[in-house]
Parts: structure tokens; sequence; C-alpha cells
């Protein structure tokens, strides 16, 4: 039976640091396996939990998710790693690049023995969490969804088009969007984004993405230093945009010194120690809800 809950909230989190040194973080990296498939490009870890699979996407840096997936494959769970771009067979730019492309990985992983067959989980941050929330809004599948420096609307796309086209289609036809913004001399891309946010009135604008078509578990994860775009905000206005909903269940968890991926690996703001902190904490938070989804509907 599923149980009913409701969670809004944005919280500053902080583990103890008997938590820190025992993170999965730290555990040898997990080996995946190459999926043998015409349709779409992938590799799969079966992990050492039976649960709902997690299908997990890398942002615009396009390829496999390698980093993305040794965050998340030590947890146990099992994962696929896909790819929908930048990668031998697919497109080689972020530009027009259907949602129904995942529709293929999500069977395969719906069948094998480690994962429940009700339904699965999807991750993915930067262009990755804006295709995670736009694919989670339009298919009942997915049973929970967690974005790391989310967007609360569709951007551009990123390719060699002469004029700006969209990131994304759905059933053949482009998803709005908005244009990226150019900052003025010495303007913060923060400040740029929220002010083309403003100006196109993003409640009402067409390039929003329909967070509140998503019920199942949405958990968000930024980094107050973002110098890629303000995940911290486009966070807070995607829970908002949900809080209207009986069931809703949108926790934004923000780190107020680390970076645009909360991690020291690949840094986009933030320092160093901030993002190895932030990475770790994330981690935890990350099982912590992977457990919880798993709880909450017995097969």
């Amino acid at each position: 039976m599923k149980e009913e809950l409701s969670t809004m909230s944005t919280l500053r989190y902080l583990l103890p640091v008997a938590a820190l040194l025992s993170s999965p973080l730290y555990a040898e990296p997990i080996a995946f396996s190459a999926v043998d498939s015409t349709e779409f490009v992938a590799e799969y870890s079966a992990g050492s939990k039976t649960g709902y699979g997690i299908l997990l996407v890398e942002g615009a840096a396009g390829g496999m998710p390698d980093l993305l997936a040794q965050k998340i494959a030590p947890l146990g769970y099992p994962v696929l790693s896909v790819a929908y771009f930048k990668e031998p067979g697919l497109p080689q730019h972020l530009e027009s690049l259907p949602l129904e492309y995942l529709e293929k990985p999500k069977q395969w992983l719906l069948k094998q023995t480690q994962t429940r067959d009700d339904g699965l989980i999807m991750v993915g941050w930067s262009k990755g969490a804006e295709l995670t929330l736009n694919t989670v809004a339009r298919d009942k599948d997915y049973k929970a969804a967690i974005a790391i420096a989310p967007t609360s609307v569709v951007w551009q796309g990123r390719g060699p088009s002469a004029t700006p086209v969209s990131s994304w289609t759905y059933q053949q036809q482009p998803l709005d969007f908005l244009t990226w913004p150019t900052p003025k001399t010495d303007q913060p891309i923060e400040q740029a984004v929220l002010e083309t946010l403003a100006t196109h009135h993003w409640q009402t604008h067409a390039a929003r993405i329909p967070v509140e078509q998503i019920t199942a578990p949405l958990l968000l994860l930024s980094g107050g230093q973002d110098d890629v775009w303000p995940a911290t905000q486009m966070a807070e206005q995607i829970c908002q945009q949900m809080q209207h909903l009986p069931t809703a269940d949108c926790t934004h968890i923000d780190y107020p010194e680390a970076g645009h991926l909360l991690n020291e690996q690949r840094m986009m703001g933030g320092t160093v120690a901030a993002n190895t902190q932030a990475n770790r904490e994330s981690q935890e938070v990350i099982l912590e809800f992977l457990e919880r989804v798993n709880s909450l509907t017995e097969k």
C-alpha cells in the first residue's frame, strides 16, 4: 500500500563527521557492462540490492554519465547509465533530441531480474536534470526523480544551428524554450538568467517545465555558488509550483558553498573543499531518498 506523503522543503544539509567517513563515495569504482542494443547506448550495473532500477543521464557534456554513475552505483541499486547524445550512433549535438529516446532503455531496465517491474527512478544533473524533469512530468512509470542543478524551464539547445532551437522534442514537436541570455559587462550569469526568467514571466511561459504533472517524490540538489546557472533559485521555483498539489513531495537541499554539480572532480563554482563535502553529503541524502522511495510501495 502506498504511503501518502507531503514534503515541501528547502534544507541546508549537514551530516555528522562519522557519516561522512563511512560514505560509499569512497568505495572502489563500480564496474559497468555495455548493453547490447542497436536502439540505445547504455551501460549497466546490477548492484547488490533489488529495488527500483535507476536510469541516469549526463548533462551538457554529453556521452556516458560516468562521473554521475560512480556517485549513484555504490549505493547498491541497479543502475542503467544512458548516453543520449555525443556517442557513436547518436546525435552529436544537444539540439532537438526526442524525449522518446529514453523509452527503449526504460523498458530494458524494467525487464531486468534485479529491478522492480512496477516502475523506475530517473537521475540527471544540469541539462540532464532538465531532461529528467521533462521526462518524469510526462511518464508515470517513474516512481521518483533526482535532479542535481535543476532548471525550472527549458533552455535552448547547444549546437551549430544558426538560430536557437529547442534542446528537446516530444511527439515530434519541439518543446518551447527560452533563449540563453548574454550577460552584460561584469554581470554574473546568475543575474542574467534570473532577469531572463522574470522578463519572460517564466511562471506562465510555455517553456516552463510542467512539474505540477509530477506525482512521484522529487529530490532537488543545488549549490549556492553555481557559476553555470542559478540552480538554487530555480529549484525553489520548482517546489513552489508543486506546493498546491495534495500529495506533493518535493524536497530541495541546497549546499550554499558548493558549485554546479556538487563535485570536486568537475569544478563549476565553489571551492574544492566545499564541493568535496557536498559530494559526500548529497550521496548520503540520495541513499536515504532511494530507500524511502523503495519502501513506499510494496511490490
